[in-house]
């Protein structure tokens, strides 16, 4: 069966419609075998979480998705660090974005 190459405009904007918009969850990983939440991996977490005995296990996480120039699924992905702050005033973050060509038969 062929994969048709062009996609028309109505389902893009559909698409676009259905899928775009904004969201903050949270973030974790999980063992596949145990099913158990891991920990995050040392190197993100401050020293005085250590000393405080705080073991974070996920992550905050801010989403972005919309479709532009045409055909292109647009992702915006920040995972905000943990921090040793008062009043939340500073954020680490990491920023991850992603497009996908959604006409490709790939996708």
């Amino acid at each position: 069966k062929e994969v048709a190459s062009a996609v028309s405009e109505a389902s893009v904007q559909q698409f676009a419609d259905g899928i775009s918009g904004e969201w903050v969850g949270s973030e974790v990983s999980v063992d596949s075998t145990s099913g158990k939440v891991q920990e995050i991996p040392n190197y993100y977490i401050p020293e005085e979480f250590a000393e405080w005995d705080v073991i974070p296990r996920g992550f905050d996480s801010n989403n972005a998705v919309t479709v532009r120039k045409g055909t292109t699924l647009w992702r915006k992905h920040f995972r905000v660090l943990p921090a040793v702050s008062a009043f939340g005033d500073h954020l680490d973050v990491e920023e991850d974005v992603i497009q996908h060509d959604i006409a490709d038969p790939s996708f």
